[in-house]
């Protein structure tokens, strides 16, 4: 019906065509949908990856001060469980700055939440440095500052936008 001016919402509904540019032929299927339909599926799915990578590294860094705990009450290889844990929670740092510079670009929200994931990046790497160091005096500092940030950039990521893309 393309021809007559009109064509289909992802929702079924019958909207106008405006101009060449309001649509796109899918490769795989190909059928013609709303370009704006298409951008709002591609927001989506940013939005529960960037929600999902910062979830598994706020719970990864909540558990960091817990297993310190435990090495300073004696269990047995707490503190190998605990580094171990520091070396995993800067790979999914790694891929949060992905998915956050994802969540800004395609996804539309705000430049300062990658830039915020680059600085808890390197805030991670610094305090992965000095904590196989043993320099505590600046390790714990660091830590309870990584633990907020990461706590604020998992209730910004996860959080239902106020208008969600059309």
């Amino acid at each position: 019906m393309k021809f007559l001016g009109i064509g289909r919402d992802g929702v079924g509904r019958t909207v106008p065509i405006v101009g060449p540019s309001t649509s796109e032929r899918t490769e795989s299927t190909g059928v013609t949908a709303p370009v704006g339909h298409l951008r709002g599926r591609v927001r989506v799915v940013v939005r529960v990856f960037a929600s999902l990578v910062a979830v598994v590294h706020c719970l990864l860094v909540c558990v960091q001060p817990v297993l310190a705990g435990m090495s300073l009450e004696g269990v047995a290889n707490a503190i190998d469980w605990h580094g171990t844990n520091g070396s995993i929670i800067l790979t999914i740092a790694m891929v949060q700055v992905l998915a956050a510079a994802l969540w800004w670009k395609p996804g539309g929200g705000p430049l300062w939440v990658p830039l915020a994931c680059l600085v808890l990046l390197a805030g991670e790497t610094v305090q992965l440095g000095i904590g196989y160091a043993f320099l505590l005096t600046m390790h714990i500092p660091l830590g309870v500052a990584i633990v907020a940030l990461s706590v604020v950039l998992c209730v910004v990521l996860v959080r239902r936008p106020r208008t969600w893309p059309s």
